[in-house]
């Protein structure tokens, strides 16, 4: 396999990565609604399930890449004519290693992200349990819940954009090195 149809199965894995996370942000919104029929506790297990087989497959297409790029390296690490190594595809390489940081750093972040959505159902499906004067009696001297989960939300979604915009950029990159 040559550089470029080495590029060409790493923009495929992209494109698959790009409808894992679709579908995992499908499931999540699925859990969602049945949290609100069935309860965090009852719709939880089928969630985690979802989760685990996405991850299965996101390891799946980190491997490719990683396969890709070991190729890429033993090339590398062949001799030219005159004996020495050729390392004529450094920067490609570079490029997939720091495509796969990025992200394994994003799927981590919005797995985060929609466990810490879990935890804020949990919370408010406790909340709804207590009664109002025990509520009242609880809240006296914290911090609003609220707030703080909106803040933890906001700083998760400015991490995601950012790896995000690295992705595309590093993408970009590779597209430059088909020519």
């Amino acid at each position: 396999m040559n550089v470029e149809e080495c590029i060409q199965v790493v923009l495929q894995v992209q494109q698959d990565r790009l409808a894992q996370y679709k579908q995992l942000a499908e499931h999540f919104e699925q859990y969602l609604t049945a949290v609100q029929s069935q309860g965090v506790d009852l719709a939880f297990p089928a969630y985690r399930k979802h989760v685990s087989e996405c991850t299965t497959r996101f390891q799946a297409l980190s491997q490719r890449v990683l396969d890709v790029k070991a190729m890429l390296k033993a090339k590398d690490g062949a001799l030219d004519a005159e004996g020495e190594e050729s390392g004529a595809h450094a920067d490609v390489i570079a490029l997939m290693e720091d495509l796969q940081q990025q992200e394994k750093a994003k799927l981590q972040l919005i797995v985060k992200q929609q466990l810490d959505r879990v935890r804020v159902l949990q919370e408010e499906q406790q909340a709804s349990k207590i009664t109002e004067l025990e509520h009242d009696e609880a809240a006296v001297g914290e911090a609003h819940p609220t707030t703080l989960h909106q803040e933890q939300e906001q700083d998760t979604s400015r991490r995601l954009a950012t790896l995000t915009t690295r992705i595309v950029d590093i993408m970009q990159d590779l597209r430059l090195e088909l020519g």
